[in-house]
């Protein structure tokens, strides 16, 4: 039956089992419309920050580590090698310092598993005062200059986290760079 999947039930074991990331369906029809919306927002990949580690002063000219703890509580695993990134931003949500964590391979943590993203943040020729402390997850490459777009929307290039905090909204730059994607931790004192 190709309804079959759109039977709240029936649709919901096939995802959990199947490890589906995204759904592209044919024809719906209207009646299956709710239980299409309900099916598709357990696709996929969600991640939630469950701890964030780090202290809320640091001196200038140091290096500042931070720990975030990742839960990946949605269906799937991540199937491919995305970048976690942590970074101070200003007051205009530019980034002044940030640091990737390249050991960190999502592709390893299935659903149900945590991991952690550890970096030292370089605080070399910071000025004095208050910075956003953020995380994103980004699609390699995105947030590197580019001769010609992406023609993907910037949003679907970062993870927005399932936790409930400020985010810096994506978009692309005239360099065709990904600026923004950013959820903020929380206030940093230099």
């Amino acid at each position: 039956d190709n309804n079959a999947i759109y039977q709240l039930e029936n649709g919901l074991n096939m995802i959990t089992k199947g490890h589906y990331s995204t759904m592209k369906p044919g024809h719906v029809s209207s009646s299956n419309n709710a239980a299409h919306r309900e099916l598709h927002r357990k696709f996929g990949y969600q991640y939630q920050i469950e701890k964030a580690v780090f202290s809320m002063s640091a001196k200038r000219n140091s290096t500042f580590p931070i720990r975030v703890n990742i839960a990946n509580t949605g269906i799937a695993p991540f199937y491919y090698r995305w970048e976690p990134q942590i970074a101070l931003l200003n007051d205009n949500n530019q980034v002044v310092t940030h640091v990737s964590n390249q050991t960190v391979d999502l592709r390893n943590h299935n659903p149900g598993s945590s991991f952690n993203v550890s970096v030292n943040l370089p605080l070399s020729g910071l000025a004095s005062g208050k910075y956003k402390l953020a995380i994103r997850i980004i699609q390699p490459g995105s947030d590197k200059a580019k001769a010609s777009a992406w023609k993907l929307n910037p949003r679907f290039a970062h993870i927005q986290f399932a936790n409930t905090l400020p985010v810096i909204a994506a978009q692309w730059s005239a360099d065709h760079a990904l600026v923004g994607g950013w959820s903020v931790l929380g206030d940093v004192f230099i």
